[in-house]
């Protein structure tokens, strides 16, 4: 079992370990224990197990005893059980699907730290790979020659890709990539049956409903820097801190980030433990940098004082600009502090790399003599011996600055794949993007909290990602537990509704002031979908005026006049598409960008500032292909709408697809809630595509054709409503335009 202990002598720089103790015999986990759990999947050397070695069978199997009878409720215990069933499920459809090779260009080396090389890449179609996802990256065709890496970054098909050693310069302009699509289910298996276990306060336990949590509210004496909550924020800051378990409920821009902040700072302030996390790099680096600026603006000399000292620390690779090396931030990055505190070393094995490519490049040359190439092979076998000692001490500086950390930021999948921080544990836990999460993850990141865990997210937005070889019946029923599992999200199992928001049920509390979307557009959602208890705050009231009908900040292009929009689905294997609908995206885009506003000084000049959102993958791989033949991808972000969760943009095209030639796909024309209250996945697609955008929204939709798929409703029954319809109409009662303008300017009249 578990025993907590203190370290260090100063009170302020108090962290906790985890003691694995069996019988008299204790030692501490170090950090070499558990990297040789996950070194594998990073190296390409294999450990050997000492027989002394607790991750040996024997030891493994003793500790998993003693762990799962370890402060588990016999209803977690049961939980535990059934998950790791639905991984080997998992495990077992993911030998099913072939081996996809996934072709990226225009590789580039960007600003590396001492133990990893960060390249951006292009994918050449579109790809929904998962951030953190382990890729093979194929080297070479011939001999089969492969690099382990993982994506750490997605942006459309802008691609960030992180390996341990280098990527040959040469092979940058085009390579294969090729996911490891079982390798997330296999290390959730091997933490939930080898480290998985409860604090004495059974958070997890209480997260999941199985036990009752304590709620409270503390009373609050004064802000936090300038930040001045409202009462809906103050109420929930105080909740947050004074109970257990809050589940902090809002559509994208009511201030969740701030609540949880400023939370964050006054738990620092109490010189306790705090893990910030999110399911993507972007997401995480967003509430990180929204916490670094709440501590720079408290005046508090404490939380000055730890983020002076590199004690607030951002663990994993980074993708906001100002977290990368050279950006603004980047000395709060684990990868940085441990750095500085190499000194030469860093420097000296970043240049042990550059050798050792060079080496290997003669290697494979083959041009040498014999004994050149036996000089060759002994100076590749120096260098990767120098190259170990160093990763070794590199790793061992990570853990300590992750070990000293006051407030750790990391994604969820690095709290179980990163050996230090599988082990660490937090006063509190924050856990913004609730709803996109598996619940496999909520739970082994709920389980490193000892005090309060705190959950940020909206049962209206995309549940988790959920992707199988098998579908629909077979599915339920040969994989039940990996559809319990992994296909639900903890607002959902919890069964989480407005209701329970408004009413204060299950540690909830409601958000409603929306800061960052222009009321036009927000006001079909808040009357379908939040029963209107949304409000809008004063400064979204104004809308550049962005073509066409630049005074509509929401509106249709309507292609039901097109004979050519027709839907078409050429392969049982692909999803839908829309040619016609391809040309009027294509059409619409230089009619935005001629009236874009100019780019505010604070905005990311990186980030477009168009969003093309789909709700098939063969209509963005369309519509991309489109946009690069007339040279405009560059402008804009094109994807399905999951690819955009965690972002937003000026201006939205959302693009239906739907039109004569097949049925509406109940992916995305079904009931607004289903019978528990509960938003269907298509309300669930719509509103974060609808609500992406800031300023101005643009439907482009076959009315006619999906008017004529809603059911008959003449008692205007909920039940028969479908979202889609009621918000394609209701954009073109706020104004409408023909497709046939949209692609002929010139013409006039056409409505």
């Amino acid at each position: 079992m578990y025993r907590m202990e203190k370290r260090d002598a100063d009170p302020e720089r108090l962290y906790e370990r985890r003691v694995f103790v069996s019988g008299e015999r204790e030692r501490e986990y170090t950090w070499r224990d558990e990297e040789r759990l996950s070194r594998r999947f990073w190296y390409a050397q294999r450990v050997p197990r000492r027989r002394d070695d607790p991750w040996s069978q024997q030891g493994e199997e003793a500790f998993v005893s003693l762990m799962r009878t370890s402060n588990l409720t016999p209803q977690l215990h049961e939980t535990m059980q059934q998950m790791i069933v639905a991984l080997t499920q998992m495990r077992d459809d993911a030998r099913k699907v072939d081996e996809t090779t996934h072709l990226v260009c225009d590789g580039t080396l960007l600003p590396s730290t001492a133990d990893r090389f960060t390249y951006q890449c292009t994918a050449k179609t579109p790809w929904e790979v998962h951030e953190q996802a382990s890729v093979v990256i194929l080297l070479n065709d011939t001999t089969q020659q492969r690099l382990e890496g993982r994506i750490t970054g997605v942006y459309g098909t802008t691609l960030r890709l992180t390996t341990r050693t280098g990527i040959p310069q040469s092979l940058l302009r085009q390579f294969a990539l090729i996911e490891e699509k079982a390798w997330f289910f296999r290390r959730q298996q091997e933490v939930l049956t080898s480290s998985f276990g409860e604090m004495e306060a059974q958070l997890g336990a209480k997260v999941f409903g199985y036990v009752p949590a304590r709620y409270g509210q503390v009373q609050l004496q004064s802000r936090l820097g300038p930040f001045a909550p409202n009462a809906q924020q103050g109420k929930a800051i105080a909740h947050a801190l004074g109970s257990e378990v809050t589940i902090l409920f809002g559509p994208r821009g009511t201030g969740k980030s701030s609540v949880l902040t400023n939370v964050g700072g006054r738990v620092l302030m109490q010189r306790q433990s705090v893990l910030l996390t999110s399911h993507t790099n972007i997401a995480t680096d967003n509430l990180f940098l929204k916490m670094v600026q709440t501590v720079e603006e408290s005046g508090d000399e404490h939380l000055l004082r730890l983020l002076a000292e590199g004690r607030i620390v951002r663990s994993g690779t980074p993708h906001h600009p100002s977290l990368q090396k050279g950006g603004a931030y980047f000395h709060l990055t684990a990868s940085a502090i441990a750095e500085q505190r190499l000194g030469q070393f860093a420097e000296e094995r970043i240049q042990l790399e550059q050798q050792l490519q060079g080496v290997v490049q003669q290697l494979e040359d083959g041009k040498q003599h014999e004994e050149d190439m036996t000089e060759a092979q002994k100076e590749k076998a120096r260098i990767e011996g120098h190259l170990d000692a160093l990763d070794a001490r590199v790793a061992k500086t990570k853990a300590e600055v992750l070990n000293q950390a006051s407030l750790i930021a990391a994604t969820c999948t690095e709290m179980y794949i990163n050996p230090t921080l599988l082990k660490r544990v937090f006063d509190t836990v924050i856990i913004d993007e609730i709803s996109m999460l598996q619940l496999i993850v909520a739970l082994l990141v709920v389980v490193h909290a000892k005090k309060r865990v705190i959950v940020a997210g909206d049962p209206m937005q995309l549940a988790p990602i959920f992707k199988t070889a098998c579908k629909g019946e077979e599915r339920a029923e040969k994989m039940p537990e990996a559809v319990r599992w992994l296909g639900q999200d903890l607002l959902t199992y919890r069964g989480v509704t407005i209701d329970d928001a408004v009413k204060g049920n299950k540690g909830c509390i409601l958000l409603t002031e929306v800061r960052r979307t222009h009321p036009v557009i927000l006001a079909p959602l808040n009357h379908f979908v939040y029963r209107g208890m949304l409000t809008s705050h004063e400064h979204t009231l104004y809308a550049p005026p962005i073509a066409p009908l630049s005074e509509c900040p929401l509106m249709l292009v309507d292609t039901s006049a097109a004979i050519g929009s027709q839907t078409s689905q050429p392969y049982p294997s692909q999803s839908r598409g829309n040619r016609y609908h391809v040309q009027v995206v294509v059409a619409l885009i230089p009619q935005i960008l001629a009236t874009l506003p100019k780019l505010s000084s604070s905005a990311d000049p990186h980030a477009p500032r168009i969003g093309v959102l789909v709700p098939y993958r063969t209509q963005a791989r369309l519509i991309l292909q489109a946009l690069k033949k007339a040279g405009l991808a560059q402008y804009v972000h094109v994807g399905t709408v999951h690819t955009v969760q965690a972002l937003e943009f000026e201006v939205v095209i959302l693009d239906t697809v739907e039109a004569p030639g097949m049925q509406p796909s109940p992916f995305i024309f079904d009931r607004i809630l289903d019978e528990r209250g509960m938003a269907t996945p298509a309300t669930r697609l719509l509103n974060v595509g609808h609500g992406r955008a800031k300023h101005k929204l643009i439907y482009i939709a076959h009315r006619n054709h999906l008017n004529s798929c809603q059911p008959k409703n003449p008692e205007g029954k909920l039940e028969k409503q479908r979202l889609l319809v009621e918000l394609v109409n209701w954009a073109h009662n706020e104004g409408h335009i023909s497709s046939a303008r949209v692609i002929h300017p010139s013409l006039i009249g056409g409505e």
